[in-house]
């Protein structure tokens, strides 16, 4: 797959599950997925601050880690 460049966060994308959206609307929708197509270098991203704000609102967006611990019960 060649890599596709996202030049401003307005910018429409053209492919996959939010075909059509801007960036900037995926990113208020699901950071994560910004975040998959940044790490597995889908989209070559030129704005450093729109990555930290993905993954900000990612980690506001996850559950606690309790969440995914298992509850042992006090002994």
């Amino acid at each position: 797959m060649s890599n596709r460049i996202m030049t401003h966060p307005d910018q429409k994308i053209a492919f996959g599950k939010y075909k059509g959206l801007t960036f900037n609307q995926i990113l208020d929708r699901n950071p994560g997925y910004i975040l998959w197509l940044y790490e597995e270098n889908v989209v070559v991203f030129h704005d450093d601050k729109f990555i930290e704000d993905a993954y900000r609102l990612d980690a506001e967006n996850s559950p606690p880690e309790s969440y995914f611990l298992p509850d042992l019960g006090s002994k």
